[in-house]
Formats: C-alpha cells, sequence, structure tokens
C-alpha cells in the first residue's frame, strides 16, 4: 500500500513494510533497505524542505558563535521517519541512503565526512548517535549518502565536514520514582565535548518545564559517565527534561520522561506521535464500564467510548495516528470520579 500527500513546507510518503528488502520512498528522497526483524506496518518518512528543526543545536547549523558560521555547508532539510508496525522496537540494522541537496553534496567526495543525526523525539531532545557516511552517489544525477547500522527511526539531520559536532553523546535518561515524595532521574553519556552540566527540568503538564536543579558535566572526555539527581518534592505525576549547557552557552533538551504520582491517573508518554498507555490505580483493570472522551481545545468530542481500560487504551491508540498535531483533552470515568489530563500530540 502506498499513500502521497504534501506537508507543510515538504512531502511524505507511506508504505506498508512487511518483509525484508529494499524500500524506495521516492518522494522524501530516502531508500530504507529492511532486514529480517521489519516494522510489519506502515513507515510513514516526512521530508520537510528549507527549514531547520526544532531546537537544532549550533553545532549542528556550523555555528562557531551567535550567527556566525564557520563556511561549512549543512543541510537544508530534514527528515522525521515514524514506523506504525508492531515491530517498533529494535529492528534489524537499517541501511538508509537520503538524497541531499547539491550544496552539501558537492562538499566532500568522502562519504565519510557525512554524518547522520537523530534524536528520539520527533521534535525535541539531544542529537544522537553521529553515524558517518559509507557510500557517497547512485545513478547518474542522483546525490544519495548512504548510512548503515541504525536500528530505529525518528528525526534525522545530515552535516558534513569536521569531528564530531554534538557535545554530548547522552545513552539513557530514566526517572524512577523511590517512594511516595522521592524521584531518582539517572543518565549515562558516552562522550562529551566542553559540557558545562545538565539543568534538570520539570513540569506539571508537559507543556511548561522549570529547573529545579543543575548537575556538573565533565567537560571534555570519552569515558562513560553516569549522573543521578534526586528530585524530593515529587508527590504528584511529573514530567522531567535534561537542557544540557555547554562552556559557549548553547543548549540541547533531552528526551522527556514521565513518571505518575502516588494513586494518580495519566496518560504516558507525553507528549506522543502514535500509541499511548492509561495509569491507573491497580484496581481500576478491574473495572468493566469506564468512560473515555478525547475532545480537541474547541470542545469537539473525537472520541466517546465505554468499556475497561485495555479496550479504551486500544481505541485511543487507533485514533491517535491520525490526529493532528496540538493539545487535547482527555477524560476518564468511572461514574463515581471524573479524571481530566490534557494530552498532547506530537508531529
Amino acid at each position: 500500500m502506498e499513500a502521497l500527500e504534501p506537508v507543510g513546507a515538504g512531502v511524505s510518503q507511506a508504505f506498508t513494510v512487511n518483509a525484508a528488502g529494499l524500500v524506495d520512498f521516492d518522494s522524501p528522497g530516502v531508500r530504507i533497505t529492511f532486514g529480517a526483524v521489519n516494522p510489519q506496518g506502515e513507515v510513514v518518512v516526512t521530508r520537510l524542505f528549507n527549514v531547520d528543526p526544532y531546537e537544532r543545536p549550533s553545532e549542528i547549523i556550523n555555528e562557531i558563535a551567535p550567527g556566525v558560521n564557520d563556511g561549512r555547508p549543512k543541510s537544508i532539510d530534514y527528515w522525521i521517519i515514524n514506523n506504525y508496525g508492531p515491530n517498533n522496537g529494535n529492528l534489524s540494522p537499517l541501511t538508509m541512503q537520503f538524497e541531499i541537496d547539491e550544496t552539501l553534496f558537492s562538499a566532500s567526495t568522502n562519504p565519510a565526512a557525512f554524518t547522520l543525526y537523530n534524536r528520539p523525539s520527533n521534535f525535541i531532545g539531544l542529537w544522537q548517535d553521529g553515524r558517518n557516511g559509507t557510500a557517497r552517489g547512485g545513478a547518474i544525477g542522483e546525490r544519495f549518502i548512504e548510512f548503515v547500522g541504525t536500528q530505529g527511526f525518528s528525526q534525522f539531520v545530515i552535516t558534513v565536514g569536521g569531528e564530531s559536532p554534538l557535545p554530548i553523546t547522552l545513552v539513557s535518561f530514566t526517572a524512577n520514582r523511590q517512594d511516595a515524595q522521592n524521584v531518582r532521574l539517572d543518565w549515562t553519556t558516552a562522550a562529551e565535548i566542553d559540557n558545562q552540566g545538565f539543568e534538570i527540568e520539570k513540569s506539571s503538564d508537559g507543556l511548561t518545564f522549570g529547573s529545579i536543579g543543575f548537575v556538573d558535566g565533565a567537560g571534555t572526555t570519552n569515558l562513560a559517565q553516569s549522573y543521578q539527581f534526586i528530585d524530593s518534592q515529587a508527590s504528584g505525576s511529573a514530567y522531567y527534561r535534561l537542557k544540557q549547557l555547554d562552556f559557549a552557552g548553547t543548549f540541547s533538551y533531552s528526551n522527556v520522561v514521565f513518571v505518575r504520582g502516588e494513586g494518580e491517573w495519566g496518560i504516558y508518554p507525553n507528549p506522543a506521535t502514535s500509541w499511548v498507555k492509561i495509569q491507573a490505580e491497580e484496581d481500576a483493570r478491574n473495572i468493566a464500564q469506564l468512560q473515555l472522551e478525547l475532545a480537541d481545545m474547541h470542545g469537539q468530542v473525537l472520541i466517546r467510548q465505554r468499556g475497561n481500560l485495555n479496550s479504551l487504551e486500544a481505541a485511543l491508540n487507533a485514533w491517535l495516528p491520525r490526529l493532528q498535531a496540538g493539545v487535547y483533552i482527555c477524560r476518564l470515568s468511572n461514574g463515581g470520579q471524573m479524571h481530566t489530563f490534557k494530552l498532547v500530540k506530537g508531529q
């Protein structure tokens, strides 16, 4: 199955992938060779033209000072790839080819000079991976750069020249409730360049964040570093993220993690793109008749359904990929109680 539609200043194309082999997303200019463990469902590739991704780090746009470019060309496009199949964890290693603009392609004849970066979120977060190209070219007139070994999809951008421009390589970031009042944040980096440290930010709704602390970084190192922070005022549900700052004053954000409050209801991940889980008290899953409503910010009800938590999750997940990016109001009722929370649909 193929679907093709324009998306803002770009184009999006979808194929159902249920076997190993090459799939050519020709409109957004991406070729992906899938292995034995493949999505078994729809994969959507979006290419945005002549736009920077949200909070693109200054290192990625080749700035040596605010507003001062070092002269190296940068990608003027970026890509978002979504896997809507049931196999949405680690796939077999992928071979991915991206068709890039003439200026970037002409910057080097060495494929290893091109670097592919990604981040877990399709919207915000620290750029990671830094995978070098393995081949350059294609048929006459084609401008593809090939990258091998990626095992998942997200937001991608390509740069050329220089050594790794990322201030840190973030390996993991987790948040776990310790007791009724304390949440422990743990994160690990594989390498750091001029890393001043991490500002810990917290939010009650996943939209507005404020600083609750700071942890010093390791400066410049190729050794793995582990960090920890305890939020001792964490009785309620909360969202956390890291704001990584370097000594030049530039910064970038990690992915957002969520921790549920004691005995609270909620939805995670939030923001979400393709799936969610409903969080509730343990005995709530035994209630046969809950009611779910999902409405937009104008009050128009998009979903109204009764059932147990599992069936309501399934209904919500069937709708989620079709929703436009934005903020929605979700209501869950068990007859005597109403639980209301915001759901942010990411891009």
